[in-house]
């Protein structure tokens, strides 16, 4: 049934996700966030980006990779929306030669799709909108930084501290066990660290003053370097509900 959800309202009709998580999701696209949908490789996670195709600028020049994604070229202007289609060096010709306001990758799988992640925001001050296939956000940072040390042989610590400030939200997104598809949560990428990162994060809540009970603190693997992300929303299988958990997001 989820093919058939081509936009956020429908989304949120069918339970799949709230209203405040459309709403965050939205303002983040229009603020030009990278964002990574997170799901088990089956249609879930693309029609998130279907979805959030729709709220991207009209004038805005794009380019799809890997996965065609049917969406209505008519809104572009001027032929800015481009298809590439399995063709890693047209990739790379593209954002060299090309100004790209977005990039949309269908299914993030070869190295050199790991170019636009870390190379697209510095050249062109664009962003992307990508899906990983993982089991969850942090398995799905360590696929990036996997993929990206088969394109540049570098200190591991080095690629994940790139990975981790090149995503800004992670979303996950499954079919729970009464094989309905819920979105379990919505992040930010804090970071690649250790207890540093932690210490940051306590500043952020209580300059905002958001009340430390409201934050679950993982420091277990505070003291060990990690990729650190902060849930703001999130849903509890045992509820069977959405939470907000108050987190409010560092970025602007």
């Amino acid at each position: 049934m989820i093919g058939y959800m081509n936009n956020f309202n429908d989304l949120v009709r069918f339970g799949v996700m709230t209203n405040d998580m459309k709403d965050f999701l939205i303002k983040s696209i229009n603020r030009k966030k990278n964002i990574l949908f997170v799901g088990g490789g089956s249609s879930e996670e693309i029609a998130l980006l279907k979805a959030s195709v729709n709220h991207i600028h009209p004038e805005h020049s794009i380019v799809i990779v890997e996965r065609p994604l049917n969406i209505n070229k008519d809104r572009y202007k001027d032929n800015k929306c481009k298809s590439i289609i399995d063709n890693s060096k047209c990739i790379i010709d593209n954002i060299d030669k090309s100004y790209l306001d977005r990039t949309i990758i269908g299914e993030c799988r070869w190295p050199e799709e790991l170019h636009f992640f870390v190379h697209v925001g510095e050249m062109h001050g664009s962003n992307y909108l990508a899906t990983l296939t993982a089991d969850n956000p942090k398995e799905a940072l360590y696929k990036l930084s996997m993929l990206y040390y088969q394109l540049n042989k570098t200190n591991i610590n080095k690629i994940n501290t790139i990975i981790a400030e090149s995503v800004n939200i992670i979303v996950q997104v499954e079919k729970i066990e009464d094989n309905s598809i819920k979105v379990l949560s919505i992040g930010e990428v804090i970071g690649f660290g250790g207890i540093e990162i932690i210490e940051e994060m306590n500043r952020h809540i209580y300059k905002n003053m958001i009340d430390p009970k409201l934050i679950i603190e993982e420091n277990t693997d505070a003291l060990t370097k990690t990729f650190h992300i902060r849930d703001m929303f999130k849903h509890e299988k045992e509820t069977n509900k959405f939470i907000n958990t108050g987190w409010m997001p560092m970025f602007k």
